[in-house]
């Protein structure tokens, strides 16, 4: 039995190593904590209860974290474009000299909202220097940790890079020239590829962990047929 369990903690770190998981966070760093040959476990059916509980314990500190804090920067990502969309509304037409009748004080109002509110991300990390660790995982210099007193942890959104944002975009109600419209978009541009870059690095993160989630648990229910097969056929054997 003993053998068998340093095989299966061997395979799972494997396929975990093999898939990037050391690119992933305190989740993937638990894997390699957890699954070891010293697993306690009396029976096939007490290791099996172990196994269950190490599913369920990634799945909290591993998968529901990514896919917690995905889906709070999607709703936030949400929000924001539908506030850029409004730049198709903000030219409400031109003069005899051929400038633009500008408005973008809705955009600026909206933005301010965005700003004001909550851009908490969640993760309920116990410690900032877990959240911190998290965090420089990702790479992603548009985040950061936000403290409790105490904790949990958690990542938010910096509202910074909204400022960032609102610079870019001047508060207008005037005709100005096609020239300088386009500066204002180009600029706006280039600060909105800032949250597109968070967007995709977090859903390419997330899908990695989707897969060797999948991996960690074919792995298991290989390893669980192999023990079941070896306990029949020693029980044919008896016979």
């Amino acid at each position: 039995m003993a053998e068998i369990k340093r095989q299966w903690g061997g395979r799972i770190n494997a396929a975990l190593q093999a898939g990037g998981a050391q690119g992933l966070g305190r989740g993937a760093l638990s894997v390699n904590c957890m699954v070891s040959p010293q697993i306690n476990a009396e029976s096939h059916y007490d290791f099996f209860e172990e196994l269950m509980a190490l599913l369920q314990r990634l799945q909290g500190e591993w998968l529901d974290t990514h896919e917690g804090i995905l889906g709070k920067f999607v709703a936030f990502f949400d929000k924001l474009t539908n506030i850029m969309a409004k730049f198709a509304d903000a030219v409400q037409g031109s003069n005899s000299d051929g400038e633009l009748d500008v408005d973008t004080r809705q955009i600026l109002d909206e933005i301010d909202g965005l700003m004001r509110g909550d851009l908490g991300l969640g993760g309920e990390f116990a410690t900032h220097e877990e959240a911190q660790d998290f965090l420089d995982k990702l790479g992603l210099e548009g985040l950061e940790v936000s403290w409790g007193t105490p904790g949990p942890f958690q990542l938010r959104i910096k509202r910074q890079l909204l400022q960032d944002l609102k610079d870019a975009i001047p508060r207008l109600d005037r005709h100005i020239t096609p020239a300088r419209w386009n500066a204002i978009i180009a600029a706006k541009d280039s600060i909105m590829e800032r949250f597109n870059h968070i967007s995709r690095v977090m859903t390419e993160k997330y899908q990695r962990v989707l897969q060797l989630w999948d991996t960690l648990n074919k792995t298991l229910s290989g390893t669980i047929d192999a023990i079941t097969e070896a306990d029949r056929v020693y029980a044919s054997n008896l016979t």
